[in-house]
């Protein structure tokens, strides 16, 4: 996972905040692809992400 890599954590940590944050609509999980921002966000949000 490149932003564990890049955060120099595990990768557990990256998957629980990925999982609270679909958990709370801000974020998109698409199956074989990773995640996105939800697209009910306008921009700006989306990139203070």
């Amino acid at each position: 996972m490149q932003l564990a890599r890049q955060l120099g954590v595990s990768q557990t940590p990256i998957r629980e905040a990925l999982g609270r944050l679909e958990a709370e609509g801000l974020v998109v999980k698409t199956h074989l692809v990773g995640y996105s921002v939800a697209p009910q966000l306008s921009a700006p949000i989306g990139r203070a992400l």
